[in-house]
């Protein structure tokens, strides 16, 4: 009936309960309690998703179960004003249904086996998940069957949802019977198992990180050794060894590449000018392979050395190099070389002024 007068705030009443407006103050009253109005199929469904997310499938349930259940102790004391229970239970049906909670009705009752079946109409979780399209249950209002019925068979029970008004029922029906499930427990059997599964991540993390931190560890011993081995290589690949006074012997042994290809120019160019060099006889009796590029490294630093005003020949040429050499087009044009390298000291200690006496020892020619 609506009581609204002029100038008066709007005033109705729903059941019985009184409904009041303070638009000046922005707030509401239903039975003398502050409520306020919210769009089930958006904001309350908005709220659900949000809670839902946070707390996950499983706890999401036992939550909404729990603060319905805990809520019914009001409920109770309400419903005790009451002759008979059935009585109080209309009286909170009518309530919740002004309250655009929905309806619910008991459809069947067994005192004896402390059994009830309840059906809800437009429940408010329902109409919120449909207009989300999800289906989690009806758990706020079960938890609100389980503890009226548990105060009323004074025994702790349990209501299990059988139909969903989501998945095309039309109405949502649970079973409330006596059980040994306690929320509580099951709740914290959800958070132990939750802590336990986060300990194993956070040791899982762990070892992974150490493993990581040893296999970083190791990769950079393995690079700073091989650091050291790129250094060393590049000391000893290319030794210039003075075999006489004003000669230099460059022996070349297993793979040439590029590197050590320009490493040789290099090395060579510097010890001509520190020991005063006359000839550099480069041995490549142990070279394995050659191409292109490298042959052309080696007439490079040839020439170069001509452009010092030192003598150079390219000794110990095999019969599989200079079949490599013929294959590739590799043209040496006037370069000096030997087959090996008793021909390229010979050319060497001549180039000096050395002479070679019986037994082949040098003598200096007077």
């Amino acid at each position: 009936m609506n009581e609204q007068r002029e100038n008066q705030p709007p005033h109705y009443e729903v059941y019985g309960l009184p409904l009041d407006w303070q638009p000046n103050d922005g707030t509401m009253l239903f039975a003398n309690v502050p409520g306020t109005f919210l769009w089930t199929s958006t904001s309350l469904a908005e709220l659900l998703a949000a809670v839902y997310r946070s707390a996950g499938e499983q706890r999401y349930g036992l939550l909404l179960q729990a603060q319905g259940r805990r809520s019914t102790a009001d409920d109770w004391n309400f419903i005790c004003q009451f002759p008979t229970f059935h009585d109080g239970l209309e009286a909170i049906g009518r309530i919740a249904a002004g309250a655009g909670w929905g309806r619910f009705e008991v459809h069947d009752y067994d005192r004896e086996q402390q059994r009830v079946v309840m059906r809800m109409y437009n429940a408010w979780e329902s109409v919120a998940q449909q207009a989300m399209g999800v289906l989690w249950g009806v758990h706020y209002v079960s938890g609100k069957f389980a503890g009226w019925f548990s105060h009323h068979f004074e025994t702790n029970c349990w209501a299990t949802q059988r139909r969903f008004v989501t998945q095309g029922d039309p109405y949502d029906e649970f079973v409330v019977e006596p059980s040994s499930r306690l929320i509580e427990e099951e709740l914290e059997t959800i958070e132990r198992e939750e802590h336990e599964r986060q300990l194993q991540l956070e040791e899982l993390v762990e070892q992974r990180t150490a493993q990581l931190s040893a296999t970083i560890n190791e990769l950079q011993q393995a690079q700073s050794a091989l650091r050291m081995q790129a250094r060393l290589i590049q000391e000893i690949g290319t030794p210039v060894v003075q075999i006489w006074h004003g000669v230099l012997m460059v022996p070349m042994v297993g793979v040439i590449d590029n590197r050590r290809a320009m490493h040789l120019t290099e090395t060579v160019l510097s010890e001509i000018s520190n020991r005063a060099a006359q000839v550099v006889l480069i041995d490549i009796t142990g070279v394995i392979n050659l191409d292109t590029e490298v042959a052309n490294y080696l007439m490079q630093t040839m020439r170069a050395i001509t452009l010092l005003g030192a003598y150079s020949a390219l000794v110990g040429i095999s019969p599989a190099i200079a079949q490599t050499m013929v294959t590739l087009g590799i043209e040496l044009g006037n370069l000096t070389t030997f087959a090996n390298l008793q021909q390229g000291l010979e050319y060497a200690f001549q180039r000096i002024g050395i002479r070679l006496c019986d037994g082949h020892v040098p003598l200096r020619e007077r």
